[in-house]
């Protein structure tokens, strides 16, 4: 636990409390903090005397205040016939009916100031009357007929990143939200579905997929304004699952006849037919890079999927009828394989280790460790070998 702070005695400079207490040292003067606006102060700050530099300059070629607030009544009542915002005011500067919006900031601080200054009603509904909200509902009507679907929220806000609607304040002003100017321009969503018409969603979407129907196939539909939300569906039925139960439409992937180890999405044939046709097209044997591009396309499944079902990826390629495999693919037979290994064997005078094997290879006298692992573990070899290759007239030296 800590030690409670020391009372200072001192009144802080900010709020007159005299709940303050020492914080150390600034400039060589002693720092105290009041522990009511957690504000700092030293003791007897110095005051900076005023100069004559330091005194407000009067801002030379602005009109005054006075000429700005009768130039406000004037749009009010003969141009406008209501309060200005600052929108009027840019679109009259334009045509030199006004001063510049940068002319009231620098008079009075704000455009705001300035509409109280002048005590003109400061209640910006009025901005937008019956005409200016139609117009704001036609925009919406406009970017429902370009994207030719309902309209949510997030497309107005994307139409207005391209200039291509007013701003989003402008229809929160006028409407109270988005989703409500949406609804009075008569271009909103659906909200609500019945049983039946969303088991109609489900067979009309089943008919155009060759899978069950997913979460991502719904939001899809969702975004273009005809069907409901997935969480709508879970509602209704429990779950996507019973979903599709109740509709009729397809739950599952078609799984082989044969005994699978694991789930699988394609059967042997398809896996083949895939790489058939991918190798076709590209006029060769397509390496493993090839067929995950392909697969992210969702033109083909991945290249693990293929050493899965065929136990290698080279094997998929023997059984696709690709005869062409990689250079390294078996270049030892298993009787190479132990040969070598005894020929090092005798050459070290004892059974190598992995470091032995690895510099032999890089010499080029002895196949890879990965490559002697076919075999098996050196361990294993070791006691399968050493009896045979080091007899008492070939013993390892202790």
């Amino acid at each position: 636990m800590g030690r409670p702070p020391v009372p200072s005695g001192f009144r802080c400079y900010h709020c007159q409390s005299m709940k303050t207490c020492k914080a150390g040292f600034q400039r060589g003067k002693r720092r105290f903090r009041c522990r009511d606006c957690n504000r700092f102060f030293l003791e007897d700050p110095p005051i900076p005397a005023r100069t004559k530099d330091d005194r407000p300059r009067k801002k030379h070629g602005l009109p005054s205040a006075s000429h700005l607030i009768l130039e406000l009544h004037a749009i009010s009542q003969n141009v406008l016939g209501r309060t200005p915002t600052t929108k009027d005011i840019i679109e009259l500067s334009k045509k030199g009916r006004s001063h510049s919006l940068a002319t009231y900031y620098a008079v009075f601080g704000s455009f705001v100031t300035a509409i109280r200054r002048a005590r003109l009603k400061q209640h910006y509904m009025q901005q937008f009357d019956d005409r200016g909200k139609e117009r704001l509902l036609a925009e919406i009507r406009n970017l429902s007929k370009v994207l030719k679907r309902p309209l949510l929220g997030k497309d107005v806000a994307a139409a207005r990143k391209k200039g291509l609607v007013s701003p989003i304040n402008h229809f929160q002003i006028a409407f109270g939200t988005i989703p409500k100017a949406i609804a009075a321009a008569g271009v909103a969503p659906k909200v609500s579905y019945t049983r039946e018409e969303m088991i109609r969603i489900l067979r009309d979407l089943d008919a155009k997929l060759p899978r069950p129907v997913q979460g991502p196939d719904i939001k899809r539909l969702l975004h273009e304004g005809k069907s409901p939300a997935k969480n709508a569906f879970i509602k209704e039925f429990g779950s996507l699952r019973k979903a599709r139960l109740a509709a009729g439409v397809k739950n599952s992937y078609k799984k082989a006849n044969v005994r699978t180890i694991y789930w699988q999405k394609y059967t042997e044939n398809e896996l083949l037919e895939q790489l058939k046709e991918l190798g076709k097209k590209l006029g060769r044997k397509p390496t493993d890079r090839e067929i995950n591009q392909a697969s992210r396309k969702g033109k083909c499944a991945a290249s693990t999927t293929f050493a899965n079902k065929f136990g290698s990826l080279n094997q998929a390629y023997l059984k696709a009828g690709f005869t062409e495999l990689s250079k390294n693919h078996n270049r030892y037979t298993n009787d190479q394989l132990v040969k070598a290994l005894e020929r090092l064997s005798k050459e070290l005078g004892r059974f190598p280790g992995f470091h032995d094997i690895k510099r032999a290879c890089r010499e080029g006298r002895c196949p890879s460790n990965n490559a002697l692992r076919r075999l098996g573990t050196l361990t294993s070899l070791r006691n399968k070998y050493e009896h045979l290759w080091f007899s008492s007239k070939h013993k390892s030296p202790s």
